[in-house]
């Protein structure tokens, strides 16, 4: 090969190399494709002589992480190799191959070379997320085996599990009794139109055993809608294809199921927790559906996203007070995005949503049971609530919370760096605003409503909300360090992109055991080591043996006896809500005596 053959390789190669890029990807790739270039010169006949590597420039970016010393040495080389001309093959001087005298090569930073996990770790680690969350939730799972109704589950029931006593039960007339009990609260009690149908169909009307259906319900459930956000975060709203939204949702949900501030009205008290829990779930879902109608092409698809949305708008409006009005909200800031957009059709799921909440907050049952609160008025409450907003903050900053963040920080660190949305640092004071603004419209609609701000049940839903906005703030944040660290002189994947894999599964593991310890902030450990204590101790076995000893004698008593039963004297914390003289006194003990059929019901 003579030595005009053997430079203009050379010169091909680093032409092709800088054509691709820069950096170490353009030097590997250039590197690459050498032997190929070489091989394709004819051959003269002459003995090839050993050819010189050809000077790997670096590019802006890799200059910027070079030494002084090594930056002089390639202004050197490269003016050395422009002042040699080629022979036979001319070139311009700037491109002229270097001598085989003096090879200079320089090496990319290790920053600039990306690791890339293959699918088989991936899967490992979406199989390691299922099975730790199943470890986690096995006891919530476990000990809704003795859980047993109370309270308001009998009176909400009462005409089903008449019903279901009779022979003329199956799954139609059972519906409509569902339906008939919510037409009849919404005149005499609360217009809660969907919530008294679900309250209606409680399992226990089939038997005490099947009452915990319920609880396993409402875990599947929140896996499900979890799953569901982080899949549209991560598909439509970053655009990214589907590989990590399984297990940050499995994350996400674990966390909420075991740091819930009250898990008995909140999973295990069927008529409480269905009331509550079901529609902020509802809202995950309405989140990720929104997120798709806004930012999906096709005109059919956005149809049926806006279809979906009016009919989850309805449902969600016809539940309690409080997640009606965080629905409306997310469906009013949906439309202003929509109407910027010009996707008109974003304006049906807020009226639809509006039609329904109308038809809640006028009904006249909801009239007759706001007769017994005294209504603030709308300025206190405004104040009130913006204030107790940031007191509830600690029930938000708790260790668990951060060790969550820990947990997701990898996952949401790819993503930041992956996706081609444009985020900008002003935006991030703005969604942090509006974030405390809707956390603070929470608080408003029960304060408005009775003067208080709920009990658990209603803390739940509040601190559900505060910890998702709280992981969107969050993952926004890192998207915003991420894209100007692009640009930095010091980047930050210097130091990110060597630490191992092996460290960061070993730091996860050890903040997943610090959440399965901790608990909430208000709870003091999680909700999974209260139910394991609950069932060590055997008060979760000895209250469920207490409720099958009372419901077997109210059941086989007549329905013209006053009927004496034992008190409850096992208070698991996990399932216990209320007994006859707790809180519902004579009207709990009629409600319960008209759910079995008899005259009344007292204690032993």
């Amino acid at each position: 090969m003579t030595d005009s053959s053997r430079k203009s390789g050379s010169f091909a190669v680093r032409s092709y190399g800088m054509r691709l890029g820069k950096g170490a990807k353009a030097s590997q790739e250039a590197s690459a494709v050498a032997p190929a270039v070489a091989a394709a010169k004819p051959q003269t006949g002459q003995a090839d002589a050993p050819t010189a590597p050809a000077t790997q420039v670096p590019s802006a970016d890799t200059t910027a992480a070079l030494t002084p010393a090594q930056v002089a040495e390639l202004e050197s080389r490269k003016q050395a190799d422009g002042a040699q001309a080629p022979s036979g093959d001319a070139q311009p001087a700037q491109d002229a191959a270097p001598t085989a005298s003096a090879p200079v090569t320089y090496n990319a930073p290790v920053a600039a070379s990306k690791r890339q996990m293959g699918t088989a770790a991936r899967v490992a680690i979406i199989l390691g997320a299922i099975l730790v969350a199943l470890v986690l939730v096995a006891p919530l799972l476990a000990v809704s085996v003795y859980d047993r109704p109370s309270g308001d589950d009998f009176s909400y029931a009462l005409a089903t599990s008449q019903l279901v006593a009779s022979v003329n039960a199956n799954p139609i007339t059972l519906v409509q009794t569902a339906v008939q009990t919510s037409l009849s609260y919404m005149q005499t009690w609360q217009g809660l139109y969907t919530s008294a149908f679900l309250l209606a169909l409680q399992p226990g009307i089939f038997g005490m055993q099947y009452y915990g259906i319920g609880a396993i319900l409402l875990i599947v459930c929140t896996y499900l809608a979890s799953l569901y956000f982080t899949r549209r975060v991560e598909r439509s709203l970053l655009g990214l294809p589907a590989r990590w939204w399984i297990p940050a949702g499995i994350a996400l949900a674990t966390f909420l199921l075991l740091c819930m501030p009250d898990v008995c009205e909140g999973i295990y008290w069927f008529n409480g927790a269905w009331n509550y829990t079901p529609f902020f779930l509802l809202a995950l879902v309405n989140a990720g559906l929104s997120i798709r109608s806004l930012t999906v092409r096709s005109t059919v698809a956005h149809g049926f996203c806006v279809v979906g949305l009016c009919v989850l708008l309805f449902l969600t409006s016809g539940g309690d007070h409080v997640m009606a009005f965080y629905n409306l909200m997310l469906a009013l800031g949906c439309a202003v995005i929509g109407f910027a957009r010009r996707r008109w059709a974003q304006i049906f799921p807020l009226l639809v949503g509006a039609f329904g909440f109308y038809l809640n907050v006028t009904a006249p049952g909801t009239a007759v049971r706001q007769a017994f609160f005294v209504s603030p008025g709308i300025p206190k409450t405004i104040a009130v609530s913006a204030l107790y907003t940031l007191q509830s903050l600690q029930d938000l900053l708790s260790v668990s919370f951060l060790l969550l963040l820990v947990i997701l920080t990898p996952i949401l660190w790819s993503w930041a760096g992956v996706t081609q949305r444009k985020v900008r640092g002003v935006y991030l004071v703005v969604f942090f605003v509006l974030s405390y603004l809707a956390i603070v419209g929470l608080n408003c609609a029960p304060y408005y409503g009775m003067g208080v701000f709920g009990e658990g049940r209603v803390r739940n839903v509040v601190w559900f909300a505060s910890v998702v906005q709280a992981l969107m703030l969050y993952g926004y944040a890192l998207c915003v360090v991420r894209q100007r660290a692009r640009n930095a002189s010091v980047r930050v994947d210097l130091i990110t992109k060597n630490i191992p894999y092996a460290l960061v599964a070993l730091g996860i593991v050890a903040c997943i055991v610090g959440v399965a310890a901790f608990g909430g902030a208000s709870v003091g450990k999680s909700n999974a080591l209260l139910a394991l204590n609950d069932m060590r101790n055997g008060s979760a076995v000895q209250f469920a043996q207490e409720n099958d000893e009372r419901d077997q004698i109210l059941s086989e008593a007549k329905s013209t006896e006053l009927v004496a039963v034992p008190r409850l004297e096992s208070h698991p914390v996990t399932l216990f809500f209320t007994d006859l003289d707790n809180d519902m006194g004579d009207d709990w003990a009629s409600t319960v005596a008209a759910y079995y059929g008899l005259v009344g019901v007292v204690y032993e």
